[in-house]
């Protein structure tokens, strides 16, 4: 177990120890704060029944004093002055029935008088029947006019007809005379055969030579399209040999992420990654100076080489973590710094990390003591950095393979090349934590800014040193893509070349498509002149002038009928407009008759009015008495409830003793059930301090647990 295992271990027993006290106080917090807020509502709703009780109580007594200083006497009194005017409004009730009845049978007569006038009626019965008359007569004389403006509208079409047709036969004519005048001068500029013929093969000559140029830039531009590719795929071949680690599909950080919370088995994470050993077993492609760069001693390198060696793994790993989402790595001074320092730490305290076949000593993993020492004392390289971390590789499986004197720069990059691959694709037995760390999957959301370097111990342990924080370091050294950027950006510019080139043999074969179309349809053009002139134009003319001749026949029958057709449309309407003379005639005699009955109306009328004012009369004096009628009932109705409410609040009275005794003893029984719940109260105080009590010296023990921790 390494030291960052037993340090999590160790805060999640403190944190055991502290949640359960805190769980227990917890629990009696509730427990004690309901049982108080019962017991306070308790006693709040038998001190508002003390209050309400005291408040009845004092009502009753305030009713009965006021019986004592009143008197019953003067409530008697009260009762015999009421049952007096009773009496009065009773009296004055039956006078104004018998006034309203007299004028009720007035009121009767007078309307039996106003139906009488039966000459009104027979008049209206009159003047309705000639109103009726005059409206028959009006809607004759309506239909009549209809009529005439109908037969007027028609025979205006007519004529409109007659003069449309006329400028047709007019136009006809013109057009007739242009046709003829056509005619003849397509005549005159028919060519002969020959002429013809050497006017097409004109034309395919100039198609032949089009035909022939494009199809000679046509081939030139595929020959230039055929280098573009070879050349593209050459610049790709470039980039398939540059240090570079490719992953597996389903390489992903979703893919850990499932692991990590227990959604994918082990077993299964490694069929998918492991494919990625494969994927990677290759000779890698390194420059001449990597190549004749000899390295003395891979324990003992320079600061250049350590920074060679550091920014060579960034550069592998910072485009998988870029895929992953994760923070991309720098190498500083500072990383060099302190990678050197952990790896003199390991060489002072001759730290095996792991088996080695040469001396066969077993490994010790990491130097924990060491690394804690550097990690958290002061000062340290390490003290400005929040995090660390280390993953250790045993460098003696692949340094075994070459002798001294004999290892170039290319060699030790192809060894770190191949940790890495180890690391990444078979990290099985280790969870993956190694994977982890060095694509930063379990850092990137807590620090900002990722610090690495590599540096070799004296028993060839590879160190990968890791710090972090959320602070920008200065001097970062720079990490090289091995030029891959610009062999993108030359396939980018040979792909850019290589499009223009295809739009324009797109355009040259739509170009020879068109020229190729154009020599068939002159081929054809070709045929038709050697067989004479084209006639067809001719022949058309021919033919639009006949067609005229027709259309002008025609044209004049047409014009022949609707002249006919208008003369009889004229007659219709004169005829109309004597039948709608007679009706207006009718109609003004029907006026003249309503007139006569409206006069002998009016002066009924008159007669009429006069009785209405005499009913009229009588039925304002019924309402009068109607209304004074209504008020004596209602002062009757008010003054028998006055009479009734006395008569209550002397029955009312005798029995207010009584109540006022019941009260009394209610509010005796209350204060005794008051006293009670106070008691009841006053304990449960005592016990919620006693709590209280309890309460402070758990979170005492909180307190000490959490120091402690």
């Amino acid at each position: 177990m390494d030291n960052k295992e037993i340090v999590q271990n160790d805060i999640a027993d403190a944190q055991d120890k502290v949640q359960k006290p805190q769980q227990n106080l917890n629990k009696d917090i509730v427990k004690f704060t309901k049982l108080k807020n019962e017991k306070e509502s308790e006693l709040d709703n038998l001190l508002n029944l003390q209050i309400s009780l005291q408040n009845e109580y004092a009502k009753l007594v305030n009713i009965k004093e006021k019986i004592s200083n009143e008197g019953e006497e003067s409530q008697k009194e009260e009762l015999e002055r009421n049952k007096k005017s009773l009496e009065r409004v009773e009296k004055s009730l039956h006078e104004t029935e018998l006034q309203w009845n007299d004028n009720h049978r007035k009121l009767i007569q007078a309307k039996k008088d106003l139906n009488n006038v039966e000459e009104v009626s027979n008049i209206e019965k009159k003047q309705v029947n000639a109103k009726d008359s005059s409206e028959i007569i009006k809607r004759d004389v309506e239909r009549a006019d209809r009529k005439v403006k109908i037969s007027y509208e028609d025979w205006m079409r007519k004529k409109k007809e007659i003069e449309s047709t006329e400028k047709d036969i007019a136009q006809c004519k013109n057009d007739i005379s242009s046709k003829k005048k056509q005619l003849e001068k397509e005549k005159d500029k028919l060519p002969t055969t020959d002429e013809l013929v050497k006017e097409v093969q004109k034309k395919i000559d100039k198609n032949l030579e089009s035909i022939d140029t494009v199809q000679k830039q046509k081939d030139e531009l595929q020959s230039i399209l055929s280098k573009l590719v070879s050349a593209i795929e050459k610049e790709k071949n470039k980039i398939d040999l540059l240090p570079q680690i490719r992953i597996p599909k389903d390489y992903t950080q979703v893919l850990f992420e499932n692991f990590d919370y227990g959604k994918i088995s082990r077993e299964e994470v490694a069929d998918i990654i492991s494919p990625g050993l494969e994927l990677n077993n290759k000779k890698l492609n390194f420059s001449e100076i990597d190549d004749k760069n000899k390295i003395s001693d891979v324990t003992k390198l320079t600061l250049q080489e350590l920074i060679e060696i550091s920014t060579f793994v960034a550069s592998l790993l910072n485009p998988l973590r870029e895929k992953m989402g994760s923070r991309l790595i720098e190498v500083t001074p500072d990383s060099i710094q302190f990678t050197q320092a952990v790896v003199d730490r390991y060489n002072q305290d001759n730290w095996q990390t792991f088996y080695s076949q040469k001396s066969n000593k077993l490994g010790l993993g990491h130097d924990i003591e060491g690394l804690s020492d550097l990690w958290n004392q002061t000062p340290s390289v390490f003290e400005d950095y929040d995090s660390k971390d280390e993953e250790l590789a045993n460098g003696e499986e692949y340094f075994n393979e070459f002798s001294d004197n004999e290892m170039t720069m290319a060699d030790l990059k192809t060894v770190i090349y191949r940790v890495l691959v180890d690391f990444l694709f078979n990290d099985t037995k280790n969870n993956f934590g190694h994977l982890e760390t060095l694509l930063g999957l379990n850092k990137s959301k807590d620090y900002s800014t990722h610090y690495m370097a590599v540096g070799i111990d004296n028993n060839l342990a590879i160190h990968f040193e890791f710090a972090y924080n959320n602070i920008k370091a200065n001097g970062s050294y720079v990490i090289s893509d091995f030029g891959k950027k610009n062999i993108e950006a030359k396939i980018n510019e040979l792909k850019a070349e290589q499009a223009g080139n295809l739009i324009k043999l797109s355009d040259l074969n739509s170009q020879l498509e068109n020229e190729n179309k154009n020599k068939i349809a002159l081929e054809e053009e070709l045929q038709n002149a050697q067989k004479g002139p084209d006639m067809t134009g001719i022949m058309k003319l021919e033919d639009d002038l006949n067609s005229l001749n027709k259309n002008i026949s025609v044209l004049q029958d047409r014009l022949r009928g609707k002249n006919n057709l208008s003369e009889l449309v004229r007659e219709e309407w004169i005829k109309n407009k004597g039948l709608l003379r007679r009706e207006e005639n009718k109609f003004e005699a029907s006026k003249a008759a309503i007139t006569a009955t409206e006069i002998e109306l009016n002066s009924i009328k008159i007669d009429l009015s006069q009785k209405e004012k005499q009913v009229e009369k009588y039925n304002k004096s019924e309402l009068e008495n109607s209304e004074q009628l209504n008020i004596l009932k209602v002062n009757y109705e008010t003054i028998q409830e006055n009479i009734q409410t006395i008569l209550d609040d002397l029955k009312e009275y005798n029995g207010i003793d009584q109540k006022i005794e019941e009260l009394k003893e209610k509010l005796i029984n209350n204060e005794k059930d008051v006293a009670k719940i106070t008691a009841v109260y006053n304990d449960l105080v005592v016990k919620v301090q006693s709590y209280q009590n309890v309460l402070e010296y758990k979170e005492k023990e909180l307190s000490d647990l959490q120091d402690n921790e």
